[in-house]
């Protein structure tokens, strides 16, 4: 017999997007559950993740806690695979490495002291819709006795169980908009700190590749253009961290295995402290980000800066705005989980943030169509400078920076080519701006929909 649990919001996956959700909620008054299928301290990731300063301003955070902070990396080294090109990017000082253990814990206590509920090694199984509104979620609670059956009642369920989306999966209508990943829409992340076992032979390493201890070094386009491999040696030459990522292609090696490639040729590499991996999803925000009973945020929702297959900072926006967005409508009490009250999150988040997310998708999906001979052309020409790098990096949008575009109006001259391959990412960068207007002002979504 199934155990019936009622609350205001359910929250399906404690990583630190759906944990903060939880937590906003809660300080809205909200009975709120938390609910994740691992055990607790596996749950969300468990690696170095860098995190953007601006996009946590956006979300109303802090910066992470000292003791969450893994390192700061003096200097970013951004080398091509082809040629000996290279961005050096000495004043980055607005991102940092953190160590997702540490922050998820901290975000867990934050969201307890809240009055978050948190169910752990709860799986979900199935839904129940009520007419076209989902009205609860049938659970099994996993142990080493025999598992038990849950049934959870709300008002709102919001999906922040990342690529699995388990919540969005079940309504027929979201899934229509999200059909099956193909090979190059889904990129394999790793990320592992390993020793060093001999600190002069890793020094050898730096200065080969002028480098320093303490600067994150990336080599783009080993395999693909659309591939890294990041590694940060700690000053005291005692621990290395990688970043690694490639799409799923079948001829491209995972992100695990180009960390195991590294090792094998590098012998002062010793053993795996910690770390892990997962599949991102590399597409721009779903057109639809609710449905009546349900919201989705994170990679259930495809909010991920693509370029860098970045979706921690921007998780975390989206949960603020989801709340912000149910504010009016928990101020006068009306249902927050009617889809006439939730269509608000889906028009402010797509105004808000469509722009930066499809413009950058653009730019990913422009460079899977050239050849690396050509984008070895681009990065030399000039077109792409230092600041626009950054700009990537910190995962702002682009600016076209005027005492540059003298020299970069040379650089298209000298390769009239390019002109031809750089329209399709033009365009799609005029058209991410005016959708959001569109979206927001014609959309049918919020054309009989009074403001809450």
């Amino acid at each position: 017999m199934s155990k019936i649990i009622s609350a205001d919001v359910v929250v399906v996956g404690a990583g630190v997007s759906g944990i903060y959700a939880a937590e906003l909620f809660a300080n809205q008054g909200l009975k709120t559950l938390l609910l994740d299928r691992q055990v607790e301290g596996k749950n969300g990731a468990q690696w170095i993740n860098g995190v953007a300063i601006d996009m946590l301003r956006a979300a109303d955070l802090p910066a992470p806690p000292e003791h969450c902070r893994y390192a700061h990396g003096d200097r970013f080294v951004f080398k091509m695979a082809l040629g000996e090109h290279r961005f050096l990017i000495e004043d980055a000082q607005e991102i940092f490495d953190v160590d997702m253990r540490s922050y998820g814990a901290w975000f867990l206590a934050r969201a307890r002291q809240a009055g978050v509920e948190t169910y752990f090694g709860v799986e979900v199984n199935d839904v129940e819709l009520s007419v076209a509104r989902l009205t609860a979620i049938k659970a099994v609670k996993k142990s080493s006795e025999q598992p038990s059956e849950l049934t959870f009642h709300a008002s709102l369920f919001v999906d922040a169980s990342g690529l699995p989306a388990v919540l969005r999966k079940k309504i027929p209508s979201l899934q229509k908009q999200c059909p099956k990943f193909a090979p190059n829409e889904l990129c394999s992340a790793a990320a592992y700190v390993y020793t060093i076992k001999d600190a002069a032979a890793a020094l050898d390493f730096l200065t080969q590749n002028q480098v320093r201890p303490g600067d994150i070094f990336a080599t783009l386009g080993l395999h693909g253009n659309y591939s890294l491999l990041r590694t940060h040696i700690s000053r005291d030459l005692k621990e290395i961290a990688f970043l690694t990522g490639s799409l799923t292609v079948r001829h491209y090696p995972s992100a695990q295995k180009i960390i195991h490639d590294f090792q094998k040729t590098h012998a002062w590499v010793g053993s795996p402290l910690f770390g892990g991996s997962r599949l991102i999803p590399l597409r721009p925000p779903l057109a639809h980000l609710v449905h009546d009973g349900l919201a989705l945020i994170g990679d259930s929702a495809c909010q991920i800066y693509t370029p860098h297959a970045s979706g921690i900072g921007i998780g975390l926006v989206a949960a603020k705005e989801l709340v912000s967005a149910l504010q009016p409508t928990l101020a006068q009490h009306k249902d927050f989980g009617a889809l006439s009250s939730l269509v608000y999150y889906e028009r402010n988040f797509h105004r808000n943030w469509l722009t930066l997310l499809a413009s950058a998708d653009a730019m990913r999906r422009l460079t899977l169509r050239m050849p690396p001979e050509t984008m070895q052309a681009i990065y030399e020409s000039g077109l792409i400078n230092t600041a626009m790098v950054r700009d990537v990096l910190l995962q702002k949008t682009v600016k076209i920076r005027f005492a540059k575009l003298p020299s970069q109006i040379k650089a298209l001259c000298r390769h009239p080519k390019l002109i031809r391959i750089l329209v399709p990412f033009l365009s799609h960068a005029f058209f991410a701006h005016v959708g959001p207007f569109i979206l927001s002002r014609v959309g049918q979504r919020y054309k009989h929909t009074p403001p809450p």
